[in-house]
């Protein structure tokens, strides 16, 4: 598939949320909630991909994010942006944090709750983004040796 757009900073959405929706309509199981490699209202439109991906596709998401694009991260961690609670700053065993937010149907509680439970020992992505990382580089390597 050729990139449409560009990638530009804090419109990530615009250049993945294709990509995502093609690779989900021919998945015959249903699935209970979708992990996103980005923000979902943590961000400075309060809709980034995971938001935009999950109204679109009517389905819980979370936004797992390695960057934060806006907000101030408070002692307790949550991450304020303009007076709204939009975001939680997850660090484990000392490594660099990752940002945690709503994207659709879900709320930050049950949000933090299933992303720190997904983090195994010693890593610092949940393992089913993880995963789908490690996957996706392996496969896009074996395409472009051919």
């Amino acid at each position: 598939m050729n990139v449409k757009h560009p990638y530009v900073r804090s419109f990530f959405m615009l250049r993945e949320s294709e990509v995502i929706i093609n690779i989900l309509k021919p998945l015959r199981n249903r699935f209970d909630l979708l992990l996103i490699d980005g923000h979902g209202v943590l961000h400075p439109r309060r809709c980034g991909l995971a938001s935009y991906v999950g109204i679109l596709i009517d389905t819980p998401t979370i936004g797992v994010a390695k960057s934060m694009l806006c907000g101030k991260v408070g002692a307790d961690h949550f991450i304020d942006v303009n007076g709204v609670i939009s975001g939680f700053e997850l660090i484990k065993e000392k490594k660099k944090p990752i940002y945690i937010s709503v994207g659709h149907k879900i709320s930050l509680l049950n949000a933090i709750r299933i992303i720190t439970q997904l983090v195994r020992p010693k890593e610092r992505i949940p393992e089913p983004v993880r995963l789908a990382d490690i996957n996706s580089k392996e496969l896009a390597h074996s395409i472009t040796s051919r």
